[in-house]
């Protein structure tokens, strides 16, 4: 069984082939500015990856289920599900929820099913999983009727890593029940976690809210957005791309520069960077653990999971109710949406 794995933003498309056991993929790539590429290409230049990279091992590429990350809608859809007429309608009603992602994703849809012809495609939220937040996380303290066409509550982003990450403890331990997620992605996150459900996280209606990013500004004052219009004549586009396209780690350092490269960097703006991050960090853990009332195990996962011990260190010198060892969870998020996909398909079997 070949699964394809799909994971979308709005800077790349990655994607990668796993077999029915999800181990290591089998192959794997990534399309640049792929929503200015035109989804009718993107099928073929998928395919022409998988199958280079399967004649080298001398197998044959073909596809079984298609499984796509989406990172908006779990207010609409609760856990995955197979793409269906419905699932579309679905999709099509939170377009102006996700303006950016939505309209770009139904387009990567048709042009799936068309090339494809037949294979089943497995949808997976990122957000699903913070429709259990309680109240007072997801509330803001604003009228929640000001709008209909927007949802004026706390999402986070990173559900499926922060999820998996809390039974990745649970299985090695099941007295956790006090989780410490810290998803360390170009937009990084912090989730608390307790007994399976979400108490805590940074992340907010938007991306843009909580923890710094490589490129985003993490927590404002909002009123500041409303001097970058007054005082410097900025309209709605060019506040939007210097807040999520030329602040965090860019903003400070004046540099196009990731975690990893931050971590290691030596020179004095760097190291002003790496330090109000980490102290942004330091904050955030206080308040899980505030809201945990207390914590069993710290989490790392991400593409920069391996900071985890540098990040671990200093929060812990700094907070005396850490546990004493961190945890690294192995799995990427192309695996875990391949998964979760297959695990949607087989439900979908049983039913009938």
């Amino acid at each position: 069984m070949n699964i394809i794995s799909i994971s979308q933003n709005i800077s790349k498309l990655e994607f990668a082939l796993f077999d029915g056991t999800c181990g290591e993929p089998s192959a794997r790539g990534e399309i640049m500015n792929w929503m200015n590429t035109g989804s009718d290409g993107i099928p073929e230049m998928i395919s022409a990856c998988f199958t280079k990279s399967l004649r080298n091992q001398n197998r044959m590429f073909s596809a079984n289920l298609i499984c796509i990350r989406v990172p908006y809608g779990g207010q609409e859809f609760k856990i995955p599900e197979l793409l269906s007429s419905n699932s579309l309608d679905k999709l099509k009603k939170i377009e102006n929820a996700a303006p950016m992602h939505i309209p770009a994703l139904l387009a990567l849809i048709v042009s799936l099913k068309k090339y494809f012809r037949g294979t089943p495609i497995s949808l997976v939220f990122e957000t699903s999983f913070f429709t259990r937040l309680p109240a007072r996380e997801s509330s803001y303290a604003i009228d929640p009727g000001l709008s209909k066409e927007i949802s004026l509550q706390k999402f986070g982003y990173h559900g499926i890593l922060h999820e998996r990450s809390y039974e990745y403890c649970h299985e090695k331990d099941k007295g956790i029940s006090k989780t410490i997620s810290i998803c360390l992605e170009p937009i990084p996150e912090i989730c608390a976690v307790k007994n399976g459900i979400p108490v805590m996280v940074t992340g907010g209606s938007t991306p843009l809210e909580g923890l710094p990013g490589e490129t985003t500004c993490g927590d404002i004052d909002p009123l500041i957005i409303l001097s970058l219009s007054e005082n410097l004549g900025w309209g709605p586009e060019e506040i939007n791309k210097t807040l999520s396209r030329k602040s965090g780690i860019y903003g400070l350092t004046g540099k196009k520069m990731d975690f990893a490269k931050l971590f290691s960097a030596d020179d004095p703006v760097a190291k002003f960077a790496k330090e109000l991050i980490l102290y942004k960090m330091l904050l955030a853990s206080g308040s899980a653990v505030a809201a945990l009332g207390g914590v069993d195990a710290v989490v790392f996962s991400g593409r920069y999971r391996e900071l985890g011990g540098q990040i671990y260190d200093y929060l812990s010198s700094n907070l005396s109710c850490f546990p004493e060892k961190h945890e690294i969870l192995p799995d990427h998020l192309l695996k875990l949406t391949a998964a979760a996909g297959i695990t949607a398909l087989l439900k979908k079997s049983k039913s009938h």
